[in-house]
Parts: structure tokens; C-alpha cells; sequence
């Protein structure tokens, strides 16, 4: 998986659908879908349209990340001027001039 040859979902479909795997019976809800994925990229033509198919959904992602980040900066922004203006740390101690 470091090597990022293997997928989270490829990994867990072949410990599914290992012998033991199958032996116990073990339920992963979406695991088809995902091995189904695995397969699919791992055949350039497909994984090329699987990629560019899978882009509006990356964007969105991406987009609420960015949202959410500036969001969080901002708020940080404002508690850092606060306790600049009241001359405190973080731990919200007195700074001595």
C-alpha cells in the first residue's frame, strides 16, 4: 500500500475474498464496487475515462476543502487578533512590554 500500488479497497477486497475470507463470511458493505473499481484501473484505457469521469467529483471535494480551510483561517485569524489585542498568549497569559 506504501508503494501505492494497492488501494485501500483492492486490499480489503482480496482479505474478503481470501479462502479465509470467504470462509468466515465477512460482510463489507460497497466492497464489490470497489474491487470492481481495482480492476477497472488497473486497465489504462478504462482507468483513463474512470479518472476523467471521476474529475467534477475531485473538484467538489477539492472546492469544500478550500471552503472549509479559509474558513478555519479566518477564525483563526480573529482569536489571534483577539489575544493580540488583549496583549495575551496563546495559554492566555499576560505579556509583559
Amino acid at each position: 500500500m506504501r508503494s501505492g500500488k494497492v488501494s485501500k479497497g483492492e486490499l480489503l477486497a482480496r482479505i474478503r475474498f481470501s479462502k479465509e475470507g470467504r470462509d468466515k463470511n465477512i460482510k463489507i458493505i460497497g466492497i464489490e464496487k470497489r474491487l470492481i473499481m481495482a480492476i477497472l484501473n488497473r486497465i489504462p484505457i478504462i482507468n483513463f475515462f474512470v479518472k476523467l469521469f471521476m474529475l467534477p467529483r475531485l473538484f467538489s471535494r477539492l472546492n469544500r476543502f478550500e471552503y472549509q480551510y479559509f474558513i478555519d483561517k479566518k477564525e483563526l485569524d480573529i482569536k489571534i487578533d483577539r489575544y493580540s489585542k488583549r496583549n495575551l498568549d496563546i495559554s492566555g497569559r499576560k505579556i509583559s512590554n
